[in-house]
């Protein structure tokens, strides 16, 4: 694999070395713009800023200015310790509420003190944040999070998705959904090594196949009790996954390095729905030039 087979496509990330922490989430004249730190081989921490008026298309700023934070900001939806992650990677999210009402939120997809491999020999990057996430609350108080609406706007080609045989995508970036979901047990499978499964009423994301060490990067499988699901997204951005259920009510967020150029999803699921569309790039500007 190429050094930028795994690069994200919107999915923010460093041009090289690694991002340590998050230092904060805002809106500026207008602006979305991500505080963050971050680390190059043999030097010191050094700030770093991505900033987009979209959400999708970002661009970076190395070692800025520090800037005020808000004299009055807003109550959000939900505190960061509320915002939980069931899947391998994700620490230090933050949150703020933008100038629409919206609460969002950004995290870093790494989980401090594992073994998980994070980055593959030969890259000079790694670790990644992220989908800039929208915070709410379901009817039952449930906090619920869900990929910004915008992100929709990078779809491009819509795949033919079968809920009981599944689709192939011409590379690992995808938006896939299911919805009226009806069974109580199903699979989805990614390039036969990534699984989301649901049995006796808990989800599970975890490895499999001939290179679960390779791919997964000693990720294993991980679980949360859920009940019946009604609906499920996965959104695959080359080495990122994100996985959201009911309503965003339940989030799973992973890495993988998967070896190969297409994307082949298999899929066993009693579903009304089943869509699936290829993703456009937003991120490029911030580590090519």
């Amino acid at each position: 694999m190429s050094q930028d087979s795994w690069r994200n496509a919107f999915h923010l990330m460093p041009a090289t070395g690694a991002i340590d922490r998050v230092d904060g989430f805002c809106q500026r004249d207008g602006s979305y713009v991500v505080d963050a730190h971050q680390t190059l081989a043999g030097s010191a921490s050094r700030p770093v800023r991505f900033s987009s008026h979209n959400l999708i298309h970002w661009s970076v700023e190395r070692n800025p200015q520090p800037e005020p934070k808000a004299d009055d900001p807003q109550v959000p939806a939900a505190m960061p310790d509320e915002l939980v992650d069931h899947g391998f990677d994700f620490s230090s999210p933050q949150e703020f509420v933008d100038d629409e009402g919206r609460t969002l939120a950004i995290a870093l997809m790494r989980t401090p003190d594992t073994s998980y491999v994070n980055t593959r020999g030969g890259l000079k990057w790694e670790d990644c944040l992220t989908i800039p996430r929208q915070v709410g609350r379901a009817e039952d108080g449930s906090v619920t999070q869900l990929p910004v609406e915008e992100l929709a706007e990078l779809h491009t080609f819509e795949a033919s998705m079968d809920p009981h045989a599944g689709g192939l995508f011409r590379n690992h970036r995808a938006d896939i959904r299911l919805q009226g979901i009806t069974g109580e047990k199903f699979t989805v499978v990614l390039d036969e090594e990534l699984y989301v499964r649901h049995r006796e009423g808990v989800l599970y994301l975890g490895f499999r196949g001939p290179n679960p060490h390779t791919v997964g990067g000693g990720r294993t499988e991980v679980g949360a009790p859920i009940g019946h699901v009604d609906d499920l997204r996965i959104v695959v951005d080359e080495s990122a996954v994100e996985l959201f259920a009911n309503g965003g009510k339940y989030a799973f967020a992973t890495r993988w390095f998967p070896l190969t150029k297409t994307m082949l999803v298999r899929m066993n699921v009693d579903a009304a729905f089943a869509r699936g569309w290829g993703m456009a790039d937003g991120v490029s500007d911030t580590y090519r030039g």
